[in-house]
């Protein structure tokens, strides 16, 4: 650093210095100084301050780059959550989507049951009522004990089908139709014997009728002065006294009675028949029907 002495002599020889000058170039002088020095001693401050804001901006970028991490770390996490929570909503809807199509399906199925099972009611009402009508229309041309029966049945059924007005169940009155036609089969099917008081020439008599299927019977008194038989004709059931057919003979009529109560050994007995009779191709199945029934075996 330049000395006064040295700056003093830099100045040209000649110049002449007054005391007024002198005293402000050492003022000059002294200010130019202490500016240099106090630059000189602020620079390292000015370094150390840089460093110590480096070092705080080191810190805070570390704290920041850990805190980040962190953060991505949690972030990551909840990602790989939300991507499995998004799987499972996924899966769930489809699993809904695919119950809803199987109850939507199930309803559907039970729907069309109910329509068909609706449409079975209103068939089985109208065949039923159309049975029930037939009924009564044949039950006058059965023979008078199986009329009887299918009166007993009848009476049970509180109902009225004039018009396909009644108050039954259904499966009542199903029960009852198929019920009257066991009736009616079990008829068929067998010889019947039946003991029964008739009304002969204002007469009242106790006599024996036996019943070879739906469409014929014979009946005797004890002691064979009464005999007959009986038909059944569109005006209904109808009985003959034996003059009205060729061929009836009495003993074999007591033969047979016999054979029925157990009295006598079973056997081959000639009847007569009317084949107008016909009620049994009327009711019968087509399987069933045009039996030939003589000669017949006569079984208790």
């Amino acid at each position: 650093m330049p000395t006064a002495q040295q700056i003093i002599k830099k100045q040209p020889a000649k110049t002449f210095c007054t005391p007024h000058r002198a005293i402000n170039s050492l003022l000059l002088f002294l200010l130019s100084t202490a500016s240099i020095s106090s630059a000189q001693q602020s620079l390292p401050a000015q370094l150390d301050r840089l460093c110590l804001q480096w070092q705080q901006t080191e810190q805070q970028r570390s704290q920041l780059e850990s805190q980040w991490l962190k953060r991505q770390a949690i972030l990551e996490q909840q990602l790989e959550l939300l991507d499995i929570e998004q799987a499972a909503m996924h899966k769930t809807l489809n699993n809904d989507q695919q119950r809803t199509g199987d109850v939507e399906q199930k309803r559907s199925a039970l729907l069309q049951q109910q329509i068909n099972a609706e449409q079975n009611q209103q068939t089985l009402e109208s065949n039923l009522a159309s049975y029930f009508k037939n009924i009564l229309e044949l039950q006058h041309r059965l023979p008078p004990p199986l009329q009887q029966q299918w009166q007993n049945t009848l009476d049970n059924v509180n109902n009225n089908f004039d018009g396909g007005n009644h108050t039954n169940d259904n499966n009542q009155q199903l029960e009852q139709v198929l019920q009257l036609l066991a009736q009616l089969e079990n008829f068929e099917n067998r010889i019947a014997l039946n003991q029964t008081i008739m009304t002969i020439d204002n007469t009242e008599i106790q006599v024996q009728q036996f019943y070879l299927g739906l469409s014929q019977g014979w009946y005797i008194d004890n002691s064979g002065q009464y005999a007959g038989y009986g038909i059944s004709t569109a005006q209904g059931w109808q009985w003959h006294n034996k003059d009205g057919i060729a061929g009836l003979n009495t003993d074999e009529l007591l033969k047979v009675v016999a054979i029925l109560n157990n009295q006598s050994m079973a056997d081959f007995v000639e009847l007569p028949v009317d084949l107008r009779g016909s009620l049994s191709d009327d009711l019968l199945p087509p399987e069933q029907r045009h039996k030939n029934h003589s000669p017949a075996e006569v079984a208790p």
